[in-house]
Protein backbone atom coordinates (compact mmCIF):
# COMPACT_ATOMS: atom_id res chain seq x y z
CA UNK A 1 0.00 0.00 0.00
CA UNK A 2 2.19 2.84 -1.62
CA UNK A 3 1.91 5.69 1.02
CA UNK A 4 0.39 4.32 3.95
CA UNK A 5 1.80 3.81 7.41
CA UNK A 6 -0.74 1.47 9.32
CA UNK A 7 -0.19 0.99 12.81
CA UNK A 8 -1.84 -0.45 15.58
CA UNK A 9 -1.88 1.83 18.59
CA UNK A 10 -3.24 0.46 21.85
CA UNK A 11 -6.72 0.47 23.72
CA UNK A 12 -8.16 3.50 24.44
CA UNK A 13 -7.86 4.09 28.11
CA UNK A 14 -11.79 4.07 29.08
CA UNK A 15 -12.97 2.80 26.23
CA UNK A 16 -11.71 -0.94 26.23
CA UNK A 17 -13.49 -2.09 23.08
CA UNK A 18 -12.15 0.03 21.00
CA UNK A 19 -8.86 0.07 19.39
CA UNK A 20 -7.40 2.84 17.98
CA UNK A 21 -6.04 2.61 14.29
CA UNK A 22 -3.91 5.29 12.47
CA UNK A 23 -4.02 5.23 8.48
CA UNK A 24 -1.14 8.40 7.34
CA UNK A 25 -1.72 8.91 3.98
CA UNK A 26 1.39 11.15 3.23
CA UNK A 27 1.00 14.74 1.53
CA UNK A 28 -3.21 14.07 0.79
CA UNK A 29 -5.94 13.23 3.62
CA UNK A 30 -6.03 10.45 5.78
CA UNK A 31 -8.54 7.34 4.89
CA UNK A 32 -9.74 6.06 8.39
CA UNK A 33 -12.62 4.39 7.47
CA UNK A 34 -11.90 1.50 5.83
CA UNK A 35 -9.17 0.78 9.40
CA UNK A 36 -11.99 0.63 11.46
CA UNK A 37 -13.55 -2.45 11.08
CA UNK A 38 -11.64 -3.81 14.13
CA UNK A 39 -13.40 -0.92 16.12
CA UNK A 40 -17.10 -2.11 14.82
CA UNK A 41 -17.02 -5.29 15.70
CA UNK A 42 -15.57 -4.37 19.12
CA UNK A 43 -18.48 -1.70 19.62
CA UNK A 44 -20.69 -4.76 18.19
CA UNK A 45 -19.38 -7.97 20.54
CA UNK A 46 -18.81 -5.44 23.64
CA UNK A 47 -16.62 -5.10 26.30
CA UNK A 48 -13.41 -6.81 26.13
CA UNK A 49 -14.13 -8.87 23.39
CA UNK A 50 -11.27 -8.13 21.21
CA UNK A 51 -8.87 -7.04 23.80
CA UNK A 52 -7.32 -8.99 26.97
CA UNK A 53 -5.20 -7.37 30.28
CA UNK A 54 -1.37 -7.90 29.85
CA UNK A 55 1.36 -7.10 32.16
CA UNK A 56 4.72 -7.08 31.05
CA UNK A 57 7.71 -7.40 33.19
CA UNK A 58 11.90 -6.10 31.70
CA UNK A 59 14.47 -8.18 32.59
CA UNK A 60 16.90 -7.26 33.59
CA UNK A 61 15.18 -5.20 35.81
CA UNK A 62 16.06 -1.39 35.78
CA UNK A 63 14.60 1.16 37.88
CA UNK A 64 12.49 3.97 36.50
CA UNK A 65 15.64 6.65 36.94
CA UNK A 66 17.77 3.99 34.83
CA UNK A 67 15.47 3.74 32.01
CA UNK A 68 15.11 7.83 31.75
CA UNK A 69 18.56 8.14 31.63
CA UNK A 70 19.43 5.10 29.46
CA UNK A 71 16.23 5.71 27.21
CA UNK A 72 16.04 8.79 24.90
CA UNK A 73 11.95 10.14 24.77
CA UNK A 74 10.49 7.28 22.55
CA UNK A 75 7.52 9.91 20.91
CA UNK A 76 6.37 13.24 20.66
CA UNK A 77 4.31 12.70 23.37
CA UNK A 78 7.04 12.46 25.77
CA UNK A 79 8.14 15.81 24.84
CA UNK A 80 5.13 17.71 23.79
CA UNK A 81 4.02 19.67 27.36
CA UNK A 82 0.21 20.65 28.20
CA UNK A 83 -0.39 23.78 27.87
CA UNK A 84 -2.25 26.68 25.74
CA UNK A 85 -0.16 27.18 23.18
CA UNK A 86 1.58 23.70 21.73
CA UNK A 87 4.64 24.44 19.23
CA UNK A 88 5.73 21.20 17.61
CA UNK A 89 9.09 21.12 17.49
CA UNK A 90 11.57 20.47 13.60
CA UNK A 91 13.35 17.81 14.93
CA UNK A 92 13.10 15.05 17.15
CA UNK A 93 15.83 12.83 18.08
CA UNK A 94 17.79 14.03 15.79
CA UNK A 95 15.54 13.65 12.76
CA UNK A 96 13.29 15.69 11.63
CA UNK A 97 9.53 15.67 12.00
CA UNK A 98 7.82 14.25 9.02
CA UNK A 99 4.68 13.12 10.85
CA UNK A 100 1.98 13.75 13.20
CA UNK A 101 0.31 10.13 14.29
CA UNK A 102 -0.64 7.60 16.91
CA UNK A 103 -0.82 9.46 20.21
CA UNK A 104 1.65 13.15 19.93
CA UNK A 105 -0.72 14.84 21.23
CA UNK A 106 -2.44 12.44 24.40
CA UNK A 107 -1.52 15.14 26.95
CA UNK A 108 -2.17 18.27 24.93
CA UNK A 109 -6.04 18.50 27.05
CA UNK A 110 -5.31 21.76 27.39
CA UNK A 111 -4.10 23.59 24.11
CA UNK A 112 -6.05 25.79 22.77
CA UNK A 113 -3.58 26.43 19.92
CA UNK A 114 -1.19 23.68 18.21
CA UNK A 115 1.37 24.97 15.59
CA UNK A 116 2.93 22.60 12.87
CA UNK A 117 6.20 22.72 11.54
CA UNK A 118 7.59 22.78 7.82
CA UNK A 119 8.81 19.79 7.86
CA UNK A 120 5.56 17.98 8.54
CA UNK A 121 4.09 15.99 5.58
CA UNK A 122 1.80 13.60 6.80
CA UNK A 123 -0.73 14.33 9.90
CA UNK A 124 -3.38 11.89 11.42
CA UNK A 125 -6.84 13.21 11.99
CA UNK A 126 -7.39 11.08 15.33
CA UNK A 127 -4.41 12.38 16.88
CA UNK A 128 -6.25 15.47 17.77
CA UNK A 129 -9.04 13.29 19.62
CA UNK A 130 -8.59 14.53 23.20
CA UNK A 131 -7.26 17.92 22.67
CA UNK A 132 -10.85 19.24 23.82
CA UNK A 133 -10.10 22.58 24.09
CA UNK A 134 -8.64 22.73 20.88
CA UNK A 135 -9.49 25.18 18.81
CA UNK A 136 -6.66 26.75 16.33
CA UNK A 137 -4.34 24.12 13.72
CA UNK A 138 -1.65 26.78 12.77
CA UNK A 139 0.87 26.13 9.98
CA UNK A 140 4.42 27.36 9.40
CA UNK A 141 3.63 29.11 6.04
CA UNK A 142 6.88 27.34 4.35
CA UNK A 143 5.06 23.90 4.97
CA UNK A 144 4.65 22.76 1.29
CA UNK A 145 2.06 20.15 2.13
CA UNK A 146 -0.59 21.66 4.61
CA UNK A 147 -2.25 25.39 5.48
CA UNK A 148 -4.63 26.56 8.07
CA UNK A 149 -6.98 29.02 7.59
CA UNK A 150 -8.90 30.10 10.35
CA UNK A 151 -7.58 27.59 12.39
CA UNK A 152 -8.51 24.67 10.29
CA UNK A 153 -5.84 22.32 8.63
CA UNK A 154 -5.99 22.00 4.84
CA UNK A 155 -3.81 20.73 2.58
CA UNK A 156 -1.82 22.85 0.68
CA UNK A 157 -4.41 23.79 -2.33
CA UNK A 158 -7.02 23.71 -0.14
CA UNK A 159 -9.23 20.85 -1.59
CA UNK A 160 -8.89 18.39 1.56
CA UNK A 161 -10.41 19.24 4.75
CA UNK A 162 -8.08 17.75 6.74
CA UNK A 163 -8.96 18.50 10.71
CA UNK A 164 -11.37 21.04 12.18
CA UNK A 165 -10.33 21.58 15.74
CA UNK A 166 -12.41 19.85 18.17
CA UNK A 167 -12.70 22.52 20.21
CA UNK A 168 -15.08 24.18 17.65
CA UNK A 169 -18.76 25.21 18.28
CA UNK A 170 -21.40 26.57 16.31
CA UNK A 171 -21.64 26.43 12.84
CA UNK A 172 -19.53 25.46 10.20
CA UNK A 173 -19.55 26.17 6.40
CA UNK A 174 -17.10 24.54 4.53
CA UNK A 175 -14.95 26.90 1.60
CA UNK A 176 -15.89 26.65 -1.96
CA UNK A 177 -12.74 24.48 -3.63
CA UNK A 178 -13.07 21.73 -1.22
CA UNK A 179 -13.85 18.17 -2.30
CA UNK A 180 -12.68 15.96 0.20
CA UNK A 181 -13.92 15.80 4.04
CA UNK A 182 -10.73 13.78 5.76
CA UNK A 183 -11.82 10.24 7.46
CA UNK A 184 -12.48 11.88 11.40
CA UNK A 185 -11.82 15.23 9.86
CA UNK A 186 -14.74 16.71 12.20
CA UNK A 187 -14.80 13.92 14.87
CA UNK A 188 -15.56 14.27 18.48
CA UNK A 189 -16.36 18.41 17.64
CA UNK A 190 -19.24 20.35 19.07
CA UNK A 191 -20.98 21.87 15.94
CA UNK A 192 -24.06 22.05 15.69
CA UNK A 193 -24.55 22.22 12.09
CA UNK A 194 -22.59 22.14 8.95
CA UNK A 195 -23.03 23.69 5.41
CA UNK A 196 -21.13 21.04 3.25
CA UNK A 197 -21.91 23.15 -0.02
CA UNK A 198 -22.29 21.64 -3.37
CA UNK A 199 -18.26 20.55 -4.45
CA UNK A 200 -17.62 18.07 -1.97
CA UNK A 201 -17.54 14.33 -3.20
CA UNK A 202 -16.07 12.47 -0.43
CA UNK A 203 -16.49 12.27 3.26
CA UNK A 204 -14.00 9.80 5.07
CA UNK A 205 -14.49 7.29 7.59
CA UNK A 206 -16.10 8.67 11.17
CA UNK A 207 -15.74 12.01 9.33
CA UNK A 208 -18.54 13.23 11.99
CA UNK A 209 -18.50 10.68 14.84
CA UNK A 210 -19.01 11.36 18.34
CA UNK A 211 -20.55 14.92 17.35
CA UNK A 212 -22.58 14.90 20.04
CA UNK A 213 -24.59 17.90 19.24
CA UNK A 214 -24.89 17.84 15.55
CA UNK A 215 -28.54 18.41 14.96
CA UNK A 216 -29.30 18.45 10.87
CA UNK A 217 -27.13 17.30 7.82
CA UNK A 218 -27.63 17.99 3.91
CA UNK A 219 -25.49 15.80 1.93
CA UNK A 220 -24.41 17.26 -1.39
CA UNK A 221 -25.42 15.54 -4.11
CA UNK A 222 -22.27 14.64 -5.38
CA UNK A 223 -21.66 12.46 -2.76
CA UNK A 224 -21.84 8.75 -3.88
CA UNK A 225 -20.43 6.73 -0.84
CA UNK A 226 -20.65 6.85 2.40
CA UNK A 227 -17.65 5.23 4.61
CA UNK A 228 -17.50 3.15 8.26
CA UNK A 229 -19.26 5.11 10.83
CA UNK A 230 -19.52 8.34 8.95
CA UNK A 231 -21.84 9.97 11.46
CA UNK A 232 -21.82 7.45 14.13
CA UNK A 233 -22.57 8.30 17.77
CA UNK A 234 -24.38 11.98 16.81
CA UNK A 235 -26.59 11.80 19.50
CA UNK A 236 -28.41 14.53 18.64
CA UNK A 237 -28.76 14.49 14.86
CA UNK A 238 -32.52 14.62 13.98
CA UNK A 239 -32.64 14.98 10.54
CA UNK A 240 -30.31 13.50 7.47
CA UNK A 241 -30.91 14.50 3.75
CA UNK A 242 -29.48 11.85 1.85
CA UNK A 243 -28.32 12.65 -1.86
CA UNK A 244 -30.24 11.05 -4.45
CA UNK A 245 -27.61 9.73 -6.32
CA UNK A 246 -25.82 7.40 -2.96
CA UNK A 247 -25.75 4.18 -4.16
CA UNK A 248 -23.24 2.53 -1.25
CA UNK A 249 -22.65 3.13 2.52
CA UNK A 250 -20.78 1.08 4.88
CA UNK A 251 -20.92 -0.08 8.66
CA UNK A 252 -22.20 1.80 11.57
CA UNK A 253 -22.72 4.71 9.34
CA UNK A 254 -25.46 6.34 11.89
CA UNK A 255 -24.82 3.98 14.57
CA UNK A 256 -26.32 5.30 18.21
CA UNK A 257 -27.34 8.09 16.30
CA UNK A 258 -30.34 8.73 19.20
CA UNK A 259 -32.46 11.52 17.70
CA UNK A 260 -32.77 10.33 14.36
CA UNK A 261 -36.13 10.07 13.15
CA UNK A 262 -37.07 9.22 10.12
CA UNK A 263 -34.67 7.83 6.73
CA UNK A 264 -35.57 7.98 3.43
CA UNK A 265 -32.46 6.02 1.49
CA UNK A 266 -31.88 6.37 -2.15
CA UNK A 267 -32.93 4.37 -4.92
CA UNK A 268 -29.60 3.52 -6.24
CA UNK A 269 -28.61 1.60 -2.63
CA UNK A 270 -28.42 -1.82 -2.82
CA UNK A 271 -27.29 -3.38 0.53
CA UNK A 272 -27.89 -1.95 4.08
CA UNK A 273 -24.72 -2.91 5.95
CA UNK A 274 -23.73 -4.11 9.32
CA UNK A 275 -25.35 -2.15 12.53
CA UNK A 276 -25.70 1.00 9.50
CA UNK A 277 -29.00 2.11 11.94
CA UNK A 278 -28.62 0.09 15.03
CA UNK A 279 -29.55 1.90 18.29
CA UNK A 280 -31.78 4.92 16.67
CA UNK A 281 -33.92 4.87 19.21
CA UNK A 282 -35.85 7.39 18.20
CA UNK A 283 -36.51 5.78 14.02
CA UNK A 284 -40.34 5.49 13.63
CA UNK A 285 -40.09 5.98 9.72
CA UNK A 286 -37.73 3.75 7.09
CA UNK A 287 -38.15 4.00 3.20
CA UNK A 288 -36.33 1.23 2.23
CA UNK A 289 -35.32 1.30 -1.63
CA UNK A 290 -37.54 -0.57 -3.94
CA UNK A 291 -33.97 -2.45 -5.33
CA UNK A 292 -32.33 -3.35 -1.86
CA UNK A 293 -31.29 -6.99 -1.86
CA UNK A 294 -29.32 -7.13 1.78
CA UNK A 295 -30.15 -5.98 5.15
CA UNK A 296 -27.08 -6.73 7.00
CA UNK A 297 -26.58 -7.58 10.26
CA UNK A 298 -27.91 -5.71 13.40
CA UNK A 299 -28.73 -3.02 10.29
CA UNK A 300 -31.73 -1.49 12.27
CA UNK A 301 -31.09 -3.46 15.98
CA UNK A 302 -32.43 -1.02 19.20
CA UNK A 303 -34.91 0.69 17.10
CA UNK A 304 -36.91 0.86 19.92
CA UNK A 305 -39.74 3.23 18.74
CA UNK A 306 -39.92 1.24 15.06
CA UNK A 307 -43.34 0.12 14.79
CA UNK A 308 -43.68 -1.24 11.27
CA UNK A 309 -41.44 -2.50 8.47
CA UNK A 310 -42.22 -3.16 4.86
CA UNK A 311 -39.05 -5.45 3.39
CA UNK A 312 -38.93 -4.53 -0.40
CA UNK A 313 -39.80 -7.58 -3.14
CA UNK A 314 -36.33 -7.43 -4.13
CA UNK A 315 -34.66 -8.10 -0.78
CA UNK A 316 -33.06 -11.91 -0.69
CA UNK A 317 -31.07 -11.99 2.70
CA UNK A 318 -32.23 -10.60 6.16
CA UNK A 319 -28.86 -10.48 8.33
CA UNK A 320 -28.76 -11.92 11.89
CA UNK A 321 -30.42 -9.58 14.41
CA UNK A 322 -31.50 -7.55 11.81
CA UNK A 323 -33.74 -6.42 13.29
CA UNK A 324 -33.78 -7.53 16.65
CA UNK A 325 -34.71 -5.90 20.06
CA UNK A 326 -37.23 -3.40 18.67
CA UNK A 327 -38.89 -3.61 21.23
CA UNK A 328 -42.41 -1.62 20.01
CA UNK A 329 -42.50 -3.49 16.38
CA UNK A 330 -45.98 -4.70 15.90
CA UNK A 331 -45.83 -6.19 12.50
CA UNK A 332 -43.58 -6.70 9.57
CA UNK A 333 -44.50 -7.12 5.69
CA UNK A 334 -41.72 -9.84 3.81
CA UNK A 335 -41.24 -9.73 -0.22
CA UNK A 336 -41.58 -12.60 -2.11
CA UNK A 337 -37.89 -12.97 -3.13
CA UNK A 338 -36.33 -13.85 0.61
CA UNK A 339 -34.87 -16.61 0.89
CA UNK A 340 -32.53 -16.69 3.82
CA UNK A 341 -33.03 -14.75 7.37
CA UNK A 342 -29.96 -15.74 9.49
CA UNK A 343 -30.14 -16.46 13.42
CA UNK A 344 -32.37 -13.75 15.76
CA UNK A 345 -33.27 -11.33 13.05
CA UNK A 346 -36.40 -10.86 14.63
CA UNK A 347 -35.83 -11.82 18.07
CA UNK A 348 -36.42 -10.10 21.60
CA UNK A 349 -39.54 -7.96 20.41
CA UNK A 350 -41.83 -8.59 22.58
CA UNK A 351 -44.79 -6.77 20.95
CA UNK A 352 -44.41 -8.69 17.68
CA UNK A 353 -48.13 -9.77 16.66
CA UNK A 354 -47.63 -10.30 12.60
CA UNK A 355 -45.06 -11.14 9.78
CA UNK A 356 -46.26 -11.27 6.54
CA UNK A 357 -44.96 -13.06 4.16
CA UNK A 358 -44.85 -12.63 -0.14
CA UNK A 359 -43.00 -15.91 -1.20
CA UNK A 360 -42.18 -18.88 -0.36
CA UNK A 361 -40.89 -20.38 2.92
CA UNK A 362 -37.28 -19.06 3.78
CA UNK A 363 -34.05 -20.58 5.06
CA UNK A 364 -33.59 -19.59 8.57
CA UNK A 365 -30.40 -19.73 10.78
CA UNK A 366 -29.94 -22.14 13.55
CA UNK A 367 -30.65 -19.66 16.15
CA UNK A 368 -34.36 -19.01 16.45
CA UNK A 369 -35.19 -16.24 14.31
CA UNK A 370 -37.94 -15.36 16.89
CA UNK A 371 -36.50 -15.99 19.86
CA UNK A 372 -38.17 -14.07 22.28
CA UNK A 373 -41.00 -12.59 20.33
CA UNK A 374 -43.71 -14.84 21.81
CA UNK A 375 -46.57 -13.30 19.95
CA UNK A 376 -45.51 -13.39 16.88
CA UNK A 377 -47.80 -15.16 14.16
CA UNK A 378 -46.44 -15.74 10.72
CA UNK A 379 -48.81 -15.44 7.43
CA UNK A 380 -48.01 -16.76 4.11
CA UNK A 381 -49.92 -16.79 0.55
CA UNK A 382 -52.19 -19.48 -0.28
CA UNK A 383 -49.76 -20.51 -3.78
CA UNK A 384 -46.76 -20.08 -1.77
CA UNK A 385 -44.49 -23.14 -1.04
CA UNK A 386 -42.12 -25.02 1.27
CA UNK A 387 -44.20 -24.05 4.36
CA UNK A 388 -44.18 -25.91 7.74
CA UNK A 389 -46.51 -25.95 10.55
CA UNK A 390 -43.75 -23.14 12.60
CA UNK A 391 -40.62 -21.38 11.23
CA UNK A 392 -38.87 -21.18 14.01
CA UNK A 393 -39.97 -20.97 17.16
CA UNK A 394 -43.67 -19.44 15.88
CA UNK A 395 -47.23 -20.88 14.33
CA UNK A 396 -47.46 -20.17 10.97
CA UNK A 397 -50.55 -19.73 8.48
CA UNK A 398 -52.31 -19.27 5.65
CA UNK A 399 -52.44 -15.06 4.98
CA UNK A 400 -56.17 -14.21 6.10
CA UNK A 401 -58.04 -12.48 3.27
CA UNK A 402 -58.55 -8.99 4.12
CA UNK A 403 -56.00 -8.52 6.04
CA UNK A 404 -54.81 -5.27 6.27
CA UNK A 405 -51.08 -5.96 5.23
CA UNK A 406 -52.66 -7.24 1.92
CA UNK A 407 -50.49 -5.37 -0.19
CA UNK A 408 -47.55 -6.24 -2.38
CA UNK A 409 -44.16 -4.48 -1.22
Amino acid sequence: MDGFSLSIIRAMQGMPSRVRVEAVWRGKCLDLGKWWIVITLGMLLGGNALLGAANFVEFPYRSAAEREIAEPPASLAEVLEDGPEVVVPETFAGKPVTELKGFDFSRCRSAKSIKIPKTVQAVSPSIFWECTNLVAITVDPENPHFVSHDGVLYNRDQTVLVRCPPGWSGHFTVPRGVVEICGGAFASSGLTGISLGSEVVRLGGHAFAYCGRLRVVELPEKVRFLENGTFMACSNLSQITLPRGLTNFMYCVFWRCHALREVVIPEGVQVIPMAAFAHCGSLTNIVLPAGLREIGGNAFSDCTNLLAITIPGQVETIGAAAFAHCENLERVVVGAKVNMIRDLAFARNPRLKAVYFHGNAPSVGTNDIFKSSGQAAVFYRPSATGWDPFLGSRPTAVWPAGADSDRRP
